[in-house]
């Protein structure tokens, strides 16, 4: 009885840790690598982006810095922020989201688009 416990646990310690992982979208291209450490207080980056891809970009932060990430493109492509811990709620499916930083690490910038579109991106931080 204690073995088919003990895997129980263990199975269900691996779907918690796969779910965490699946808060996060996965590395398919990343397209920029900013820290937001730096003297950088601004970028702009245009790409196109084609229908079934995702672009990501990763940004370190520290805690309590202020961040304005705008989008320009057409009306099926968007963005997704997510924090060290998961989505950040009032910037998932959207074109524009400021706000601070709550926690220090890395937090990722997921485009998704349902046609190929052109777009830009600009992330301020002050």
């Amino acid at each position: 009885m204690r073995k088919l416990i003990l895997i129980a646990i263990i199975i269900f310690g691996a779907f918690i840790i796969s779910a965490n992982a699946q808060n996060r979208p996965a590395d398919k291209e990343i397209a920029y690598d900013l820290d937001l450490k730096s003297d950088a207080h601004s970028t702009t980056v245009k790409k196109q982006i084609k229908l079934g891809t995702t672009h990501v970009y990763k940004l370190k932060g520290e805690q309590g810095r202020y961040v304005v990430v705008m989008l320009k493109t057409g009306n099926q492509t968007s963005f997704s922020i997510y924090s060290p811990e998961g989505i950040i709620e009032d910037a998932d499916g959207t074109k524009n989201w400021s706000g601070s930083l709550k926690q220090p690490g890395e937090y990722l910038i997921s485009i998704g688009t349902d046609k190929t579109a052109s777009y830009t991106l600009e992330i301020f931080i002050k």
